[in-house]
């Protein structure tokens, strides 16, 4: 039972927290902003998330798409917005150079940096599986605005179109992920913001030159600068991508490995889910075993103790859905879908999958992302082993990159 306390106190955590940092407000901060958006291959809702950046109701910022090369199908759908719209605001932009030591995000990222307005003093990054509501960008920087903070998150909450196993294990996992990112300082790149001093003076450049991960190495820097990060409960970025179980592993495990890499507190996590995968494994061995062996009612005591568990994980999930919906609907926004029985399935499922990824993530030095393979020799020295124009699979059309 002490995972269930584990679980059960981060939860509390973050309710609070969620509580109490619901609406941030701007005041009178309402700096020029630069939002840098990198795209490879043409992510499922792209289109969705480019119009609604049209729609922001924030006074003055420019938009920086970078593209990753001049036949990348997200071309087309970026060029067919900026025609469909008119935006002037909005620039286009070719990844020109594409290192082999350093992720193409990163790369994508500095680009479109050193190519904002001098006057602007805040920086965006958002992933195209986002959607920025009208009152995205306020709210998010509204994070900024009390001294001391130099950046600022919000985080994303899947909520899959088709429910499928696989998309809600990797629900179950994010729900968890999330509660250990505010206590662990983890900000994610799909809604970050940061101002430009931070940036410079955290040196976030010479990171990002030589590394994979963009959103870990940006916090830590700025945090190691003297600065704090604000979490944004309000900006939550409801993605509903499917994914299959190998899409669910490849993103579990590469979100462990970039722990692994850039996080002080990867140790931690790593003796917890070893542990509790040990816990599960055990209890499952004593209760065989108890039945085996004619002791059924301890047997019997154990499964019922075992069921508790699992339902009481169900239902952390549940509460999550409908305290994050609760906020989608007072803010007029889409309902997040609520999942279907099979989410106990799910919590199960990840009672394996998710070991299974830790332990895979432990002894891997490669990671493929959209079809490039990166060799990792050390957190910041990378190699990239190939490229090529990102290709989609008509097939999977809504399931994520």
């Amino acid at each position: 039972m002490g995972l269930l306390v584990i679980m059960t106190g981060l939860g509390l955590n973050f309710a609070v927290y969620h509580s109490r940092y619901q609406k941030l407000e701007r005041g009178d901060y309402s700096p020029k902003v630069g939002i840098l958006l990198p795209l490879r291959g043409p992510d499922p809702y792209l289109k969705r998330c480019l119009l609604a950046l049209t729609t922001q109701n924030y006074r003055d910022f420019v938009v920086h798409i970078i593209v990753d090369n001049e036949n990348d199908p997200a071309r087309l759908a970026v060029e067919g917005i900026l025609s469909e719209t008119n935006s002037d605001n909005i620039k286009l932009e070719i990844l020109r150079d594409k290192p082999d030591t350093c992720g193409l995000k990163n790369a994508a990222l500095l680009q479109g940096y050193d190519t904002l307005p001098d006057d602007c003093k805040v920086v965006v990054q958002l992933d195209a599986d986002s959607y920025p509501y009208p009152e995205w960008l306020s709210d998010l920087v509204a994070g900024l605005a009390e001294p001391g903070v130099g950046i600022a998150s919000g985080f994303r909450w899947y909520s899959p179109e088709k429910p499928t196993l696989a998309s809600l294990t990797r629900h179950v996992w994010n729900g968890a992920a999330i509660l250990q990112m505010l206590p662990m300082n983890i900000g994610w790149g799909g809604s970050l913001a940061y101002s430009k001093d931070a940036f410079e003076k955290a040196d976030v450049r010479s990171r990002w030159e030589s590394s994979l991960c963009d959103d870990t190495t940006i916090t830590t820097a700025i945090l190691n600068a003297g600065y704090k990060l604000r979490m944004v409960p309000r900006v939550a970025m409801i993605n509903e991508e499917d994914t299959d179980f190998r899409g669910c592993t490849s993103f579990i495990q590469r979100q462990l490995i970039l722990l692994r890499l850039y996080h002080h507190s990867f140790p931690l996590v790593c003796v917890y889910g070893l542990t509790s995968a040990a816990i599960h494994i055990a209890s499952l061995v004593m209760m065989i075993a108890m039945f085996a062996t004619g002791a059924t009612t301890e047997g019997l005591l154990l499964w019922i103790t075992v069921a508790v568990y699992i339902i009481v994980q169900t239902i952390s999930v549940r509460v999550g859905e409908w305290t994050i919906g609760r906020t989608q609907a007072a803010a007029g926004r889409p309902a997040i879908r609520m999942s279907p029985l099979t989410l106990s399935i799910a919590v199960c499922l990840g009672f394996v999958v998710y070991p299974w990824c830790l332990l895979a993530a432990l002894r891997t030095n490669q990671v493929t992302w959209r079809g490039i393979t990166y060799t990792i020799e050390s957190p910041f020295k990378v190699r990239r082993e190939n490229y090529e124009p990102f290709r989609a699979v008509e097939s999977k059309l809504n399931q994520s990159l």
